[in-house]
C-alpha cells in the first residue's frame, strides 16, 4: 500500500493505492481525503492490525480482496443528532465501499477491539446519555450481541442531577454554548441556587470555525466525571456553570480582542441563566486551570461579577512569556499594550 500527499499544508490530499509487488504498474485506490474536506463529509481512516513480525500493517480481508476503513459521522446539527462511528470494507479491485457497522443514532458506540481478520466479531463500547459506559461481544455475521462489562455508576446523584445545554448570544452577536448542572434535588421553580462557573477560553477565527468545532459535541454521551471535575459541587447545593469563552480575532493576535470578548462572554452567560432563573447572579464564584487560571484572575480584575474565584497553575504576568502564547505570535515589543493590558 502506497500513500500520497499532493498539495502543502492542512490542504493537503491524501491518497493511498493497492499495489501487488508482481504487477508493480497496476494500482488500485483505496482511500482518497481532501485537507479541507467538511467533517460531516470525512471518510474515516485506514484500518491497521498486528503484522506478522509485529508493528502495524494494513488490514485486509483473509482472501486479500478488501481493505477497510473505520472513523465517526458526524452531523451539521449536533444537537439533534449524534456522532456516529462506522466501520466500511472496500473491495480493492474497484474501490467500492460497503459500510458494514456504525453505532446507532440513540446510543454511542465505538469500536474498541477487532476479534477477527474480517472485522466480523468486534467488542463495542456502548454508553449512552443514562446508559453507564460498558462493553460488548458483537458479531455481525451471526447478529450475536453480548455484554461481556459490568460496570456500575459510581455517582448516580450526579449523573443523574438535571442538566442543561444552549447557546447564549453576546452583544457583538457571536453565539457560543453553555451547560449547567443544578444541584442535587432541584427542580424547576425552586430558588436560585449559587453558582460556581469553570471554564478555559479557546480561540477562534470566526462563528464559523467555533461552529465546526462544536459538531464534535455527543449528546449521547453518559456524563463523565475526573478527580478533579467541579461537577461534585452539585452536591453541595452549587450550580456549575461550565461556558464557552470563545476569544475570536485574525490569526496570531486574537489578544487584540481578549479582554473585550472573555467580559462579553460572562456577561451574556449570567444574563441568559439569571433570565431563566437557574443561578442567582449576587452569589457566584468562578476557576480554571492553566489558560482558564489565568482567565480567571483577569475576569476577577476586569468585571464586578465574581465574589471569588480558583486559579490553578496559571501565567499571570505576560512579560514572561515574551515570544507568544496561546495562539498569539506577535512578540512583547510588537505589542507591548496587549501584553501588559492582559497581565493582571
Amino acid at each position: 500500500f502506497v500513500t500520497r500527499r499532493r498539495g502543502g499544508g492542512q490542504n493537503a490530499t491524501t491518497t493511498i493505492h493497492a499495489v501487488e509487488l508482481n504487477a508493480p504498474d497496476e494500482e488500485h485506490l483505496v482511500y482518497e481525503r481532501d485537507g479541507d474536506v467538511e467533517l460531516t463529509d470525512d471518510p474515516g481512516t485506514l484500518a491497521y492490525m498486528e503484522g506478522p513480525n509485529g508493528g502495524r500493517v494494513v488490514r485486509t480481508s483473509t482472501d486479500g480482496t478488501h481493505v477497510f476503513l473505520t472513523g465517526t459521522q458526524y452531523f451539521e446539527n449536533p444537537d439533534q443528532d449524534a456522532p456516529r462511528p462506522f466501520a466500511d470494507r472496500v473491495e480493492i479491485a474497484t474501490g467500492d465501499t460497503e459500510r458494514i457497522w456504525q453505532s446507532s443514532d440513540d446510543i454511542y458506540e465505538s469500536i474498541g477491539t477487532v476479534v477477527d481478520r474480517d472485522m466480523t466479531e468486534m467488542i463495542v463500547a456502548r454508553q449512552g446519555p443514562t446508559l453507564y459506559p460498558n462493553q460488548y461481544s458483537v458479531n455481525l455475521a451471526t447478529g450475536e450481541d453480548r455484554q461481556v462489562t459490568f460496570n456500575e455508576d459510581p455517582t448516580p446523584e450526579i449523573t443523574g442531577a438535571h442538566r442543561e445545554r444552549f447557546m447564549v448570544r453576546r452583544p457583538d452577536g457571536f453565539e457560543s454554548v453553555v451547560e449547567v448542572t443544578m444541584p442535587v434535588g432541584w427542580e424547576t421553580g425552586d430558588p436560585a441556587p449559587p453558582a460556581m462557573f469553570w471554564f478555559y477560553p479557546r480561540e477562534y477565527d470566526d462563528q464559523e470555525s467555533y461552529d465546526e468545532r462544536a459538531r464534535t459535541y455527543n449528546k449521547n454521551a453518559f456524563p463523565s466525571f475526573g478527580t478533579r471535575s467541579m461537577e461534585y459541587l452539585v452536591r453541595l447545593g452549587y450550580a456549575v456553570v461550565e461556558p464557552d469563552a470563545p476569544i475570536v480575532g485574525p490569526q496570531g493576535r486574537m489578544n487584540d480582542n481578549y479582554e473585550h470578548d472573555l467580559r462579553n462572554n460572562l456577561a451574556a452567560v449570567i444574563d441568559e441563566l439569571d433570565r431563566r432563573e437557574i443561578i442567582d447572579r449576587q452569589r457566584l464564584g468562578l476557576g480554571g486551570h492553566s489558560y482558564g487560571a489565568f482567565s480567571t484572575v483577569n475576569a476577577m480584575v476586569h468585571t464586578p461579577f465574581f465574589k471569588a474565584g480558583i486559579a490553578g497553575d496559571g501565567n499571570y504576568n505576560r512579560t514572561l512569556t515574551p515570544m507568544a502564547f496561546q495562539s498569539e505570535r506577535r512578540l512583547l515589543w510588537e505589542a507591548r499594550d496587549v501584553y501588559l493590558s492582559m497581565s493582571p
